[in-house]
């Protein structure tokens, strides 16, 4: 199972990255639209409420949901290191703005809050998630001696709603298939008005 002491640091670095969602953005068929890999085999959907999102996990994957958060991981990934992901979304994220209005600024706000805690995160690259515009960028860095990738998409799927899917792994996990199950899972989101109880 998922430990608990893995949320912590995910939730840090995805609110981070909630940090930089901005206004919303219609959705524009020019972006590329990732697609679940055949090769990963998906389970059923899993719905987000108050997030406003739903995902489907690798089918051998442990998920967890927690109010408008996702974490999803391999049995027996370490507490530290991952192989992980975690997912946010919702209307709450709208406090997060900090000034950011376009999904560029709210990308240069996740670059420029991992930039300080020592990861790099990469210039986006622009694609469509769950039929809406995203951006997304690859992240390295190093933990425990470890060399890390990973992630970050950040979305805007309507007005006041904003979506972050964050995957990090040892390098060597995410080369064995585990950057195949986060392009799976990228594929599987689709959007809905959150629930807000």
């Amino acid at each position: 199972m998922l430990t608990r002491r893995r949320v912590l640091p995910a939730l840090i670095l995805v609110l981070a990255l909630v940090v930089a969602c901005g206004g919303p953005s219609g959705p524009d068929q020019s972006r590329a639209q990732p697609t679940a890999t055949p090769a990963v085999a998906l389970g059923p959907a899993v719905r987000v409420e108050a997030g406003g999102y739903s995902y489907r996990p690798p089918a051998d994957y442990e998920h967890e949901v927690y109010e408008m958060n996702a974490r999803i991981g391999p049995p027996g990934a370490d507490a530290q290191l991952g192989p992980v992901m975690v997912l946010s979304g919702g209307q709450n994220a709208v406090d997060l703005y900090q000034g950011a209005t376009t999904l560029p600024e709210a990308f240069a706000v996740a670059q420029s809050s991992l930039g300080e805690s020592g990861v790099t995160l990469s210039a986006p690259t622009e694609i469509t998630v769950g039929g809406q515009p995203a951006l997304i960028g690859s992240v390295s860095g190093t933990e425990n001696s470890t060399p890390m990738t990973g992630r970050v998409a950040v979305c805007l799927p309507a007005a006041g709603q904003a979506f972050i899917l964050v995957a990090s792994s040892p390098e060597a996990a995410w080369d064995a298939g585990f950057g195949l199950a986060f392009e799976a899972v990228l594929g599987s989101i689709e959007f809905f008005p959150p629930v807000v109880p």
